[in-house]
């Protein structure tokens, strides 16, 4: 019944997007080598590209449900983990669609687990070479991605497993499928276009989600600002016991936080849903083991209406939406 209850939450806020489509958009410098060949693959087929987006959120909701559960960040049983990733992986009708930002987030989801599982292993270079292949892959569909390779080899320090046979790992998981990549890009002779993913600087937020935010877009922003800001007072705060694990767990997610924050000096600008990745997991845990839930209760149920009226309003003519 649980599960019922987070599939239909997915379906009633990604049915605006399957009545109308969203065109597939290959941003500059935002667009990774996969991510530009699949949305020419699925050019013409915008109701498929939809669709493979609503069931990747879905399936990555059970599985970044699962990673928790397994890792005690949420109960065995629970299912926290599965509602915070639908909710913000669905919170603007700007980030529904078919979007670089959702498999990369597939993979840096796999990397977590990943730093997760080597910090339970004390032979993890399996998992060490896995977790920095799925940090490039993530990057061949969002560039940005790359970036995160420096939160990686933090997180095995973290995990008391950085040395120099588990570095030498990290750097073969992260240059194989770039390697790959650029071999086809120098056979077919257009190393051009590859180099021209890595052109980037360095500069002042310009934030240009906000810029895009209609009346509607600001409530639901509003009340989910709320609950973040709840849900990150009570982990970071301590108010629940933890063991060493946990703690380390949570320090790793905490990381991921602020390097995924300091996305937001890439230029050129870009939408880094990203962030949203530990701020499921500050939610789900929240909502998992902090006994005081009236008042985030009433915030997500406020959260929700506000998220109803925002998609559908999309469906509204074009001169009523303009009115807000």
């Amino acid at each position: 019944m649980q599960y019922l209850a987070v599939l239909l939450i997915a379906v009633v806020m990604w049915l605006p997007a399957f009545l109308m489509p969203p065109a597939i958009v290959l941003t500059p410098h935002g667009s990774g080598l996969l991510y530009v060949l699949l949305a020419e693959w699925l050019n013409g087929f915008t109701f498929v590209a939809v669709l493979i987006s609503f069931l990747m959120v879905l399936l990555l909701s059970f599985y970044f449900n699962e990673v928790l559960a397994s890792n005690l960040l949420i109960a065995r049983n629970g299912f926290t983990g599965a509602l915070s990733w639908v909710l913000l992986f669905s919170f603007s009708p700007k980030i529904i669609g078919f979007s670089p930002m959702i498999p990369a987030a597939l993979f840096i989801l796999a990397a977590l687990h990943m730093l997760f599982l080597i910090y339970d292993n004390r032979d993890a270079v399996f998992y060490v070479f896995n977790g920095s292949l799925f940090i490039a892959l993530a990057g061949l569909f969002y560039p940005a991605a790359f970036a995160l390779i420096v939160w990686y080899l933090l997180g095995l320090v973290i995990a008391l497993q950085f040395d120099w046979r588990n570095l030498g790992a990290a750097f073969l998981g992260f240059i194989t499928p770039v390697y790959f990549i650029w071999s086809w890009f120098f056979i077919t002779d257009e190393l051009a276009v590859f180099y021209q993913v890595f052109e980037f600087t360095m500069g002042v937020p310009e934030f240009i989600f906000f810029s895009m935010f209609s009346l509607t877009d600001w409530l639901v922003f509003v009340f989910l600002v709320l609950i973040v800001i709840a849900a990150v007072n009570f982990v970071w705060t301590g108010e629940s016991e933890r063991n060493l694990g946990l703690r380390k767990k949570i320090s790793m997610t905490n990381l991921l936080f602020l390097v995924t924050l300091f996305l937001f000096f890439w230029k050129p600008a870009q939408l880094h849903a990203l962030v949203l990745i530990p701020l499921a997991v500050y939610l789900a845990y929240d909502l998992a083991f902090n006994n005081k839930l009236r008042l985030r209760t009433i915030l997500l149920y406020c959260m929700l209406i506000a998220m109803g009226i925002n998609h559908y309003f999309q469906l509204l003519p074009d001169g009523i939406k303009s009115l807000f």
